[in-house]
């Protein structure tokens, strides 16, 4: 990635340590994705390189841009990238252990350690989430790719980096495909307001089929599932007023987008299919505590979460 530093820059984010996996990633994420990739770059329909804003800024997510008749170029934030391993890591280990372990064996107190762990992820989440009013940089001694104050700590944070390294190059992957599938064009003629919701939900797909278009049963596409929906979850994280994400305008209503992959997913095993979804009732529901009432009872997760997005359509159009 080329940086495009400013006065006021993120001064050596622990992500960076990532930034490897990440464009290996990227470049082999399906053979028809690497083809496609060589072959925009040869044509000059897009550029070769990544531009990363190092803005010490709130985040935004990333683009696809062309300057007049330039080769359009993809460009990230380096505040968004923090977000998004802060979001997994955290919620990989909240999740995990504080909902998941517990369910499968209720008697099991967790120790002291534990519950230190569980307390630093959460730390991680209200950091990551407050980043949307305005920037802070990395909480010194929390975990980061860098870092890792204990074994247990360390085993999540390998695990959120492959996690990560894929949900990074699905992201880079739709800009791609709005490259590819010639939506810049039409992005700037008459009809691509009209048509933008269109353009995103065919590059969502391409993304997806990148990531996921290869035959894996529900155990080996585990990575790929926490990648693509962590995207979606966590760009809640980037809207200051996490309702106007509940709105189609850029993209796709954003709780419908998460229904939609959930969907796309089809996880068989109900293991699985259970695991993700309660995931992401969970995070709706830490997002918007007041409207889905963490207390309420349900018969089970499909039931939990076509709750939670009923009722974050009802939001949606509250005034």
């Amino acid at each position: 990635m080329a940086s495009n530093p400013s006065v006021n820059t993120i001064v050596d984010s622990p992500v960076l340590t990532l930034e490897g996996n990440i464009l290996w990633q990227f470049e082999n994420l399906s053979e028809f994705g690497a083809q496609t990739l060589k072959m925009q770059v040869a044509h000059g329909t897009l550029s070769g390189e990544i531009a990363l804003d190092m803005s010490a800024a709130p985040p935004k997510g990333p683009g696809v841009t062309r300057q007049g008749a330039g080769v359009p170029e993809m460009h990230v934030k380096l505040s968004h990238l923090e977000i998004l391993w802060a979001f997994i890591y955290g919620w990989m280990v909240v999740y995990e252990e504080s909902v998941q372990k517990p369910q499968l064996d209720p008697t099991k107190v967790m120790d002291a350690e534990t519950v230190n762990l569980v307390d630093r992820a959460r730390e991680l989440l209200e950091w990551s989430a407050s980043l949307r009013e305005t920037y802070t940089p990395w909480p010194a001694g929390l975990p980061s790719p860098r870092r890792y104050a204990t074994e247990q700590e360390e085993w999540y944070g390998l695990k959120a980096n492959l996690v990560y390294q894929k949900a990074v190059a699905y992201l880079l992957s739709h800009e791609r495909a709005h490259a590819a599938l010639g939506h810049l064009d039409v992005m700037e003629s008459a009809d691509g307001a009209r048509l933008k919701l269109d353009m995103e939900k065919e590059a969502d797909a391409a993304a997806y089929d990148d990531l996921l278009g290869q035959s894996l049963d529900d155990r080996e596409k585990l990575p790929e599932s926490w990648a693509v929906l962590s995207v979606m979850l966590s760009t809640f994280y980037l809207y200051r007023d996490p309702r106007k994400a509940l709105l189609p305008g850029g993209h796709p209503a954003l709780h419908h987008r998460v229904a939609h992959m959930i969907e796309r997913l089809a996880l068989t095993d109900p293991r699985y299919d259970y695991y993700f979804s309660f995931l992401c009732r969970l995070v709706l529901q830490e997002v918007f505590p007041e409207v889905l009432e963490p207390k309420r009872q349900f018969d089970d997760w499909e039931d939990a979460l076509t709750d939670a997005l009923d009722r974050l359509d009802q939001l949606g159009f509250e005034p």
